[in-house]
C-alpha cells in the first residue's frame, strides 16, 4: 500500500457523547431581548451541553436564548440558557441550530431530554 493510498483517518474532535434524538423533544426557544419566541424541537444533545435545534428559521451565531423544555405534562417546564454557535440551513427549509448550553447539563435535564429516545407510549 502506498502513502497516497492509505485510507484517510480521521478524529472526532468533540469530546462528549451525542445522542441523536430520532423523534426530538418539543421545546420552546425564546431569544431576549424583545423577547422573540420560536416553537422547535431539539434533536440532538451532549452531555457536555451540546445542542441542536430544529427552528423555522436562523438565528444569529452568538445570540444568547433560553430553551423551555415540554415536560410531560405538556406545559413548558425546565429551562436552558445557551449560547447560539451556528446556525446551517436543511433541504427541507429548516434550519439546524447548535447552541452550546451556558452550564453542563443537569441530571434532571439529561432525563427529559432522553426520554425522546424511548420509544412512543401509546
Amino acid at each position: 500500500m502506498t502513502r497516497s493510498s492509505r485510507p484517510q483517518v480521521t478524529r472526532e474532535r468533540r469530546a462528549a457523547i451525542r445522542f441523536q434524538l430520532p423523534r426530538g423533544h418539543a421545546c420552546r426557544v425564546v431569544v431576549p431581548p424583545a423577547p422573540q419566541t420560536y416553537e422547535g424541537g431539539i434533536y440532538g444533545i451532549s452531555l457536555a451541553g451540546g445542542l441542536d435545534l430544529l427552528l423555522g428559521e436562523p438565528l444569529p451565531v452568538g445570540a444568547w436564548l433560553v430553551i423551555q423544555l415540554l415536560d410531560g405534562a405538556s406545559s413548558f417546564g425546565d429551562a436552558i440558557a445557551a449560547q447560539v454557535r451556528h446556525a446551517t440551513p436543511r433541504t427541507d427549509g429548516r434550519w439546524v441550530i447548535g447552541c452550546a448550553a451556558a452550564h453542563e447539563l443537569t441530571l434532571r435535564e439529561e432525563e427529559v431530554l432522553l426520554s425522546a429516545l424511548s420509544p412512543a407510549e401509546s
